[in-house]
């Protein structure tokens, strides 16, 4: 959750939410761990604070943040007070996501990339 693949997997999601495809990003499994806490990477360490980069996009138009609320139970955690806008989803609603019927969201799930 704080390595270079889900930094990697981030910027793709961007760059396709920047050039106007609809995407979606789901924090779950140990994912949920990169919206809980602060975190804090020491200035000489090269690597990219997660946290950041999502605080910094969640006013992108075609990018949309959700986290698997089960996820979050099944480890005893919360999102960090930052990331409350966050909307957290259960099973059924990221099964509605995932086979294109969610009833928020009109569009339906054409490429899906699993890190």
């Amino acid at each position: 959750y704080g390595t270079e693949w889900a930094f990697g997997g981030l910027s793709l999601a961007l760059a396709a939410a920047m050039d106007g495809m609809p995407t979606t990003v789901i924090f779950i499994e140990q994912g949920v761990y990169a919206l809980c806490g602060t975190h804090e990477i020491p200035e000489n360490d090269k690597v990219f604070n997660i946290q950041e980069m999502v605080a910094a996009t969640t006013d992108v138009p075609a990018l949309r943040y959700l986290v698997h609320a089960p996820s979050l139970r099944e480890r005893g955690i919360a999102v960090s007070e930052q990331f409350s806008m966050i909307r957290q989803v259960q099973n059924h609603e990221l099964a509605g996501i995932l086979w294109g019927n969610d009833p928020d969201d009109a569009r339906s799930a054409t490429r899906m990339i699993f890190f």
